[in-house]
């Protein structure tokens, strides 16, 4: 398994361990986190072709 994956699923499951809201907190979380990735993966497809 790659570890970018890694981190991102480990990045993915820290609101259910530290973020104890009701409110959309988490959410926003898991778009930044998601948005982050995207971009990553996206920069490293470029360095790659």
């Amino acid at each position: 398994m790659r570890i970018d994956i890694v981190i991102v699923l480990l990045a993915m499951l820290l609101p259910f361990i530290s973020l104890k809201s009701n409110d959309l907190t988490a959410y926003f979380y898991w778009f930044a986190v998601t948005a982050l990735y995207l971009l990553y993966i996206s920069i490293r497809r470029w360095e790659v072709e």
